[in-house]
């Protein structure tokens, strides 16, 4: 009994600690922005199988399964109430790469008409195993003539951001020039939301806080991305493959999204926060 109580104290002294840190990251992102809040028991508890956003979209992400029966949920041995792995003091979620997922439907905040200028900045903090094949942060990618964009680690092992016209049935992409694979790593990308055959050519990747642009690949026949059904969905494609492997930061260091489009001064400032939150040298 001691021992849970301790687990227990330690879990209350950091979330005390997730409020600033909750709004030092939401200032940043601007009105529009939103936190998938992982592992915040204030916003999912571990044995439900829904979480809500934190920030300007307050929406319900429904698991495969709650949390604690996610692979490697239980780092001290105490699944009673400690359910959460942590590094610093963040949770995080370690995904199996087969079936373990969060989705919420399809709702107009997460589409974005880049033939009307309207960018985005999507990121995240993951620690990606080395295995084979695509592996999916965020996306809004369902198949069936309903992509929009897919936020994923390639399968060369690059994060990569991918755009879609459906009824052109062609993509632009940009990945990252810095493989993601074996350490935390902060990826944050902003697109201005040129639109056209050049879109790609106005996404900007950054690792650990700073620039790190891949080629983009162009298409001539690509216009814009469309307002279309597929829902949105953390550590899968929508279709049902390319699964996340490895581990994803929770709470106030949750997956991102915003509308606004992120300087490489803010983006920096969002590593910093998140590399003292979790006790990175």
């Amino acid at each position: 009994m001691p021992a849970r109580a301790d687990k227990g104290s330690q879990l209350k002294l950091y979330m005390t600690e997730w409020g600033p840190l909750y709004e030092s990251v939401l200032q940043i992102l601007g009105s529009t922005g939103t936190i998938l809040s992982i592992g915040d028991p204030h916003h999912g508890q571990p044995d439900a199988t829904t979480f809500t956003t934190v920030g300007e979209e307050q929406a319900t992400f429904t698991g495969s399964s709650p949390w604690r029966e996610f692979d490697g949920h239980n780092a001290l041995g105490d699944s009673e109430t400690f359910p959460y792995k942590f590094k610093g003091i963040v949770p995080f979620i370690s995904c199996n790469g087969t079936d373990e997922e969060a989705d919420t439907p399809d709702s107009a905040y997460w589409s974005r008409d880049d033939s009307a200028g309207q960018g985005f900045s999507v990121g995240a903090w993951v620690q990606a195993d080395d295995t084979a094949g695509i592996k999916t942060i965020l996306d809004k990618f369902n198949g069936g003539g309903t992509n929009e964009w897919s936020f994923h680690v390639n399968a060369a092992e690059f994060a990569a951001l991918v755009l879609q016209d459906d009824s052109a049935g062609v993509s632009v992409q940009r990945p990252s020039a810095t493989a993601v694979n074996g350490s935390w790593t902060f990826i944050a990308i902003s697109y201005t939301g040129a639109g056209g055959e050049f879109a790609a050519q106005s996404i900007n990747f950054y690792t650990n806080g700073s620039l790190d642009n891949g080629t983009a690949t162009t298409n001539a026949s690509y216009v814009a991305m469309e307002d279309l059904a597929s829902p949105v969905a953390l550590g899968r494609r929508n279709n049902n493959q390319f699964y996340f492997s490895g581990d994803i930061a929770g709470g106030p260091l949750g997956p991102f999204f915003t509308h606004k489009i992120l300087q490489a001064n803010e983006v920096k400032d969002l590593y910093e926060l998140g590399r003292r939150a979790l006790w990175l040298v």
